[in-house]
């Protein structure tokens, strides 16, 4: 398939068309956990249409932050810029971004109380080489307008390393800002590393820390749901469906994190899947593709450009069934999930091989859970899930019990 050269085109947020060509391995199956969920994916809807690739979408309230590329002030070439859109509005770029013609912004992220944007700031060299790639901030002032632009320290933008992709989170635990980041620093894993730094009260940032889900391949696009303390990332490691695809890492204590798991094959495809972003209040996932779509001038081998998507997403149902007496896994039974409003049988499975079988529901609905297995009491299990939300994982462990005595029972 036709690729972009995704490590410079992720670092600085520009696009150029005659690109190289690369072949995409496909791998069957993740390495590490997955997670029930249900995923309606859509072209994203809006006026993403600046002519070029959308990058790094963010929502915050209605509004939908994003990185595309313009031609700069003279229409010599393109420059990378930050814009946001609303519903049925044009995009329009940030004030934000800097005035300079010969600086690229991109990959916006905003703090827990919005008040600060972080952004990746470079400067093209003359012979369109890859120049310094440093993290920027601005801050709102009284009036809502932005503030002038500062630069972090040289302890996050060190010199001779590429240091992008600014995402923000909170540690419930330590009760501190985060600030990620993307970076080929020395002392990480691999290629391309993910790390974080405390941001301190006094507006100081703390030592970088290297992730522990880092890998010798490429970890990139980091973004930090607070509300569950989870990272999502992208990664071009093996085992995955295809180029990048993304992860997830739960945050335990100190630097201790979950073992990555990949999203479903829904979400990730053997195209590139990157900067997914989630917002809670809709229960919609954001993300950048270079997939074939519709309305995004799709090809069998892909996109010349990356496009924005959106995935409504609620949590699943892990159903585990055992033998009752012995707590043994029971294989063979029927499971039936119904409507309760409706008294619909919304999914029935027959004579299931494993013991485990993962169910996706509707947000906001009533539902009732039938196990039954020849021989064996049926269960009725009522669950309400309205306040379930992804990624929440629910689980229900169901325990069905024998009519009659089992042959090594009545041998006894």
């Amino acid at each position: 398939m036709e690729r972009l050269p995704l490590l410079e085109t992720l670092v600085l947020g520009w696009f150029f068309a005659a690109q190289i060509q690369a072949q995409s391995a496909i791998s069957a199956g993740y390495q590490g956990h997955s997670y029930p969920s249900r995923f309606d994916i859509q072209p994203a809807a809006g006026d993403f249409s600046t002519g070029s690739s959308a990058l790094a979408p963010l929502r915050y309230g209605d509004r939908i932050f994003f990185t595309a590329t313009v031609p700069d002030a003279k229409g010599i070439k393109n420059i990378s810029r930050i814009f946001s859109v609303r519903p049925g509005e044009a995009a329009q770029m940030l004030p934000v971004n800097p005035r300079e013609n010969d600086l690229h912004a991109a990959h916006e992220a905003l703090s827990i109380g919005a008040d600060r944007m972080y952004f990746t700031l470079f400067k093209q060299t003359p012979d369109g080489k890859q120049g310094q790639s440093e993290i920027w901030y601005r801050e709102k002032t009284y009036d809502g307008s932005w503030g002038h632009m500062v630069k972090l320290p040289k302890h996050i933008n060190l010199p001779g390393s590429v240091t992008t992709q600014p995402a923000c989170g909170f540690d419930l635990a330590a009760n501190k800002e985060l600030l990620f980041f993307a970076s080929d620093r020395p002392g990480g894993q691999g290629k391309f590393d993910i790390w974080y730094c405390t941001v301190e009260r006094d507006g100081s940032f703390g030592d970088p820390v290297c992730l522990p889900v880092n890998t010798p391949d490429d970890e990139m696009t980091p973004f930090f749901y607070t509300h569950r303390q989870i990272l999502f990332f992208s990664s071009n490691k093996p085992g995955g469906l295809g180029g990048f695809d993304i992860y997830r890492s739960a945050k335990k204590t100190g630097n201790v994190w979950e073992a990555p798991g990949g999203m479903e094959a829904q979400l990730n495809s053997e195209f590139d899947e990157l900067y997914f972003s989630y917002h809670q209040p809709s229960q919609t996932g954001y993300f950048s593709s270079n997939r074939p779509c519709n309305n995004c001038r799709n090809t069998t081998v892909g996109n010349g450009r990356f496009s924005i998507f959106t995935s409504t997403m609620q949590s699943g149902l892990l159903v585990n069934i055992f033998l009752a007496d012995n707590q043994t896994p029971l294989y063979g039974c029927n499971v039936e999930l119904e409507d309760t409003a409706t008294g619909t049988i919304e999914m029935t499975l027959l004579k299931m091989e494993d013991n485990t079988v993962n169910l996706a529901f509707e947000p906001d609905k009533k539902y009732r859970l039938i196990v039954s297995r020849e021989g064996y009491f049926p269960a009725f299990i009522d669950l309400d899930v309205g306040r379930a939300e992804f990624p929440e994982v629910l689980s229900k462990a169901v325990y069905l019990k024998p009519m009659k005595p089992r042959m090594a029972e009545v041998r006894q």
